[in-house]
């Protein structure tokens, strides 16, 4: 008795199958040395443009490590690795504009997001969600990309930038389904930006904004002192005022560049305290973004990305338009010590090395204006 017929539609294979995708394996092999290749030549020729920014970057560098450079024969070679991980930065950016949707989601999508899911799950129980404070440090371009692609819920904040640089940051959030929320000039523009962070947070957002520098703005009152990274410098209270405002944790996190492929650092979660200053929570996060940057000193664009000026308000007084901050919305898609450790997902711990106790100086109190003061 024969077997009764299947009547089931046969499945055609999917167009532009390949069923030996293994033979693409020595061409990715071969392709590699050439990126290498061409990432160091990239970045020696921005080394070779930007010399005046050598002596300060280098600066930095001996002030992470502590390891003071001698002036008159210094060792240039943590500049060029500097030079060499901002320009890895630009193509990841890059990548994330150009390459296709698969390929994007597979490259940017591994990263272990479980610290700040349960920061996440701690700040919903308290009616918000969490703030994430980064420093410009490793592959700082994609780190919203690669949070949302790995599934959390991403609001970035912005300062308005130059158009071309502009119209990257709107397509690759676009791309990314990141909110991003632009901080326009004006004196209201702090307030109104405070305001959609809230709004994000109430909805349990995880909202990133910088943690390392502040460039100052004629409209502003100016950011706060910490000890950060070996030495005395300005940051901006956005992380910890908008915390504080919506009872939301802190998480500091980074996006370190490895050999091949990336790894997220993040350090414990941070809770502000009952009694605790705008001062103080600044300084802890501080303290977390300096363990940050001490696991990869070369990895961090500090001087590069800050005011060349002092990082100081300056002191021009000019009457700028008053905009509403916009915010591109892409969501249709898918304890008071300082921490003792960074938690990565599988990279092998190192020791702390503990930054020099410094103290925080009062600042002028900015809640007349109820900005964010970035």
């Amino acid at each position: 008795m024969s077997a009764p017929p299947n009547n089931e539609p046969q499945k055609s294979a999917p167009q532009g199958h390949r069923p030996n995708r293994d033979l693409l394996d020595p061409l990715r092999t071969l392709i590699h040395p050439v990126k290498v290749a061409a990432l160091y030549v990239s970045a020696r020729v921005v080394y070779w443009v930007a010399h005046k920014n050598h002596r300060r970057l280098l600066g930095d560098y001996a002030e992470v490590v502590h390891e003071p450079q001698p002036s008159d024969s210094p060792n240039w070679a943590p500049i060029r690795a500097t030079y060499r991980s901002f320009v890895r930065n630009a193509a990841d950016v890059v990548s994330l504009l150009t390459a296709p949707t698969r390929r994007m989601t597979r490259r940017f999508s591994s990263a272990d997001v479980s610290v700040i899911s349960d920061a996440l799950v701690n700040g919903t129980r308290n009616g918000g969600g969490v703030v994430l404070a980064f420093p410009h440090f490793g592959s700082f371009g994609a780190q919203a990309a690669t949070l949302s692609l790995s599934g959390l819920p991403v609001t970035m904040v912005a300062k308005r930038q130059p158009l071309p640089i502009q119209q990257i940051i709107e397509r690759m959030c676009k791309r990314a389904h990141v909110d991003l929320v632009v901080l326009e000039p004006g004196p209201d523009a702090g307030r109104r930006m405070m305001e959609s962070c809230e709004r994000a947070l109430r909805q349990q957002q995880v909202v990133m904004i910088a943690s390392d520098y502040y460039r100052g703005r004629p409209e502003s009152r100016g950011g706060v002192e910490v000890h950060l990274a070996g030495k005395t410098r300005t940051v901006g209270v956005g992380p910890a005022r908008l915390a504080m405002k919506a009872s939301s944790p802190i998480v500091c996190c980074a996006l370190l560049q490895e050999e091949r492929g990336h790894q997220l650092l993040a350090a414990p979660v941070i809770f502000a305290g009952s009694d605790e200053s705008v001062e103080q929570l600044s300084q802890r996060c501080a303290d977390a973004t300096t363990a940050l940057i001490e696991h990869a000193p070369t990895q961090w664009y500090g001087s590069m990305i800050s005011d060349p000026l002092g990082r100081s308000r300056t002191s021009r007084d000019r009457s700028l338009p008053n905009k509403v901050p916009e915010v591109v919305d892409n969501s249709n898609e898918v304890s008071g010590e300082r921490p003792d450790a960074i938690q990565p997902a599988s990279l092998p711990m190192r020791p702390e090395v503990s930054a020099k106790e410094g103290k925080v100086r009062s600042a002028p109190d900015l809640s007349a204006n109820g900005g964010i003061g970035l």
